[in-house]
């Protein structure tokens, strides 16, 4: 099983989730101060906030040249293979 492309982050008092890229920037919003187990998502009442979670998510993302939200599978095993110049051999379906 390969798991979904996530990201999250945290700034001042919020915490902001995206828990599947593959479908657009959903962000969930957390306000840790009065709600450490995030429980009560607010992105809806503070979109300036959700902006901000958004920029800096992608200021800070650094592009893999293994790992593609957009590719199926997410993790692209030959060309990891060819760039450390290991064989790839996939498995038989036997083996998976």
């Amino acid at each position: 099983y390969e798991g979904k492309p996530n990201c999250s982050i945290r700034f001042n008092n919020w915490k902001g989730i995206v828990k599947d890229r593959r479908d657009g920037m959903k962000v969930e919003l957390y306000n840790l101060q009065s709600d450490f187990r995030e429980i009560n998502n607010v992105a809806d009442k503070n979109p300036t906030i959700v902006n901000k979670m958004i920029k800096l998510m992608k200021e800070a993302h650094e592009p893999s040249l293994f790992w593609d939200k957009d590719n199926t599978p997410l993790y692209n095993a030959p060309a990891a293979c060819k760039y450390t110049g290991v064989s790839y051999k996939p498995l038989s379906k036997e083996n998976k």
